[in-house]
């Protein structure tokens, strides 16, 4: 008898929308809580303040890809 779970390849389960609407929320709040650092804490999580703009100014949908489950 063929053992399938170790042959056949992993496929990941695309996300609920439920869970995909979380990850979006979970990134506008992380981003609202960005915007409210001062230079010297930002300075701290090692970044500028025009970078924490630019992070701040995209939308809660565009998210780097090494961000996504």
């Amino acid at each position: 008898m063929t053992d399938f779970s170790t042959t056949l390849p992993l496929r990941r389960a695309r996300p609920s929308l439920l869970a995909r609407l979380v990850f979006m929320m979970d990134v506008a709040k992380s981003r609202r809580a960005l915007n409210q650092l001062d230079a010297g804490q930002l300075e701290d999580v090692g970044l500028s303040t025009k970078e924490a703009d630019g992070e701040v100014a995209r939308g809660f949908w565009d998210v780097p890809a090494t961000w996504r489950k």
